[in-house]
């Protein structure tokens, strides 16, 4: 391979290098830390996904399943997207009281109920 080749080459890595640096200083876009981002799927049809970071994404991934024991059902897109707007909004800690106040549910918990939140968490 001649200089001019192997400088190409060098440069070409260099750039890509950099490139992937950008993507990296990227932040969770509930909390603003940086660091390992997850993919957080506020709605599947349509899909719309969120970057957030790992802890984000346990505690939201924590109210969707409480919310899903609370109601007794799959969640909607709808009911998604207020979960989605009130834990954006709220940003700190919660109980499973809190969620069944967000959805307008008077519901009392049972340890069948925690057991159940506790396997549905997939994180």
């Amino acid at each position: 391979m001649s200089d001019q080749g192997v400088e190409l080459l060098r440069s070409l890595l260099q750039y890509t290098s950099k490139k992937k640096t950008v993507r990296a200083k990227s932040k969770c876009s509930i909390c603003g830390s940086s660091g390992r981002l997850d993919r957080h799927h506020i709605t599947y049809k349509p899909a719309k996904i969120a970057r957030i970071c790992r802890a984000c994404h346990a505690n939201i991934t924590t109210v969707n399943s409480i919310a899903a024991v609370v109601l007794k059902r799959r969640l909607t897109n709808g009911t998604r997207i207020r979960l989605w707007n009130w834990f954006t909004k709220f940003q700190g800690a919660f109980t499973e009281h809190d969620v069944a106040e967000v959805l307008r549910v008077n519901h009392t918990f049972s340890v069948d109920d925690y057991e159940r939140i506790k396997s549905r968490r997939r994180i």
